[in-house]
């Protein structure tokens, strides 16, 4: 059956009981409008697939995951589900329509002070605080899923990437589910991840909150990701320094490569917060957090350079994806920037397998004989 996308919504245009005031937005799953109930008049938040879900079956999985997830949630921090029903073959879910505007928009501009930031830090930790002990895992911490009501309460949003901790599918091998910016190092290597990926995704944003920039940034995706999985992002004091070495702990603490490292729950480090931020100065606490400029890239960006053919890398990237995930793409392409011979290529993107009889293997994958050059 050949996908059958779902026409735009427009003002005016009703689904099922429901008409359509305007649209709110799209993601990867699905378009969002603002609707109002014909019999209530309620005003809330539809979000509807975007495809037909015989012709999408992983999408529509992911949809009904989120709607199922969302059902088991009560809390103030979290956008709440009001109902969910089929229409024309496709799934809707109707959701609490909030009022005010995302956190990513308000880290664009000056105007948000430290103070204000960590309320905002500390309520996203209450919601996965709560949605850790129900068992459901979010994945996808970032400012563009905060919403921040006028009053200043924080709603998370877009579970759509959340699944249960007991769910064997958590992540198919092979895959990456998140932004990179914000992304925890094993959720970068394609691994099972657990409340502790949050936590650091979290961290990432409370980063940013103090920092006026994420902890790592580039032009390549990739290495947005290799540095989640090797560097040490700078200290947040160092690109704020209204910002405390103690809060400058606590972030960093947060974005700990090994999980078992980090903070081990939301609410533990929601009490580190809380002991930070009672230790600011007041005069610290309401001073505005600028956003950095990001223009330029302060990651290095690597090529492959011209010694191997895209053919090589190809092979050598899934051979390696093998062992660590995705990741395998920009591990192999700074090898390969550093390497003369298919040999040294595969040897050093193989240090970053630290089983040795898994290195064995991708080692084994090696051509045997490469071509003239």
């Amino acid at each position: 059956m050949a996908e059958r996308d779902i026409p735009t919504l427009n003002p005016g245009d009703r689904i099922g009981d429901y008409e359509v005031l305007e649209p709110l937005g799209a993601g990867g799953m699905g378009s969002v409008y603002k609707v109002r109930h014909l019999i209530s008049h309620r005003v809330e938040a539809l979000k509807v697939m975007h495809s037909d879900p015989a012709a999408a079956p992983e999408i529509s999985d992911r949809f009904l995951r989120e709607i199922r997830l969302l059902a088991s949630l009560q809390h103030a921090n979290i956008a709440g589900l009001h109902n969910a029903f089929h229409h024309n073959n496709q799934v809707a879910m109707v959701m609490e329509f909030i009022e005010g505007v995302s956190l990513r928009d308000k880290l664009k501009r000056p105007g948000v002070t430290l103070s204000e930031g960590l309320e905002y830090a500390k309520q996203i930790l209450l919601a996965l605080s709560y949605a850790h002990s129900h068992g459901v895992i979010h994945r996808d911490v970032k400012p563009s899923n905060v919403m921040v009501q006028r009053d200043g309460v924080v709603r998370l949003l877009d579970f759509g990437l959340a699944t249960a901790a007991q769910d064997p599918e958590l992540t198919k091998a092979g895959t990456v589910l998140g932004s990179p910016h914000y992304m925890s190092p094993e959720q970068a290597r394609g691994k099972r991840v657990d409340a502790r990926s949050d936590v650091y995704s979290a961290g990432a944003v409370l980063y940013e909150l103090a920092a006026g920039r994420p902890p790592f940034h580039a032009r390549d995706t990739y290495a947005i990701i290799y540095a989640h999985l090797h560097q040490v992002p700078k200290p947040p004091s160092e690109w704020n320094r209204g910002v405390s070495h103690a809060l400058s702990r606590v972030a960093l603490k947060a974005l700990e490569k090994n999980p078992n490292e980090r903070f081990q729950t939301a609410n533990e480090f929601l009490t580190g917060l809380e002991k930070a931020w009672a230790a600011e100065p007041e005069a610290t606490l309401t001073q505005l957090v600028h956003p950095v400029k990001l223009e330029a890239a302060d990651l290095p960006t690597e090529t492959s350079g011209s010694n191997f053919t895209q053919s090589e890398i190809d092979q050598a990237s899934r051979a390696l994806a093998l062992h660590i995930g995705p990741i395998a793409q920009i591990i192999v392409k700074r090898a390969a920037a550093r390497s003369r011979t298919l040999s040294e290529l595969y040897r050093a993107a193989s240090e970053e397998i630290s089983s040795v009889r898994k290195r064995e293997e991708f080692l084994e994958k090696m051509p045997r004989t490469a071509p003239s050059r």
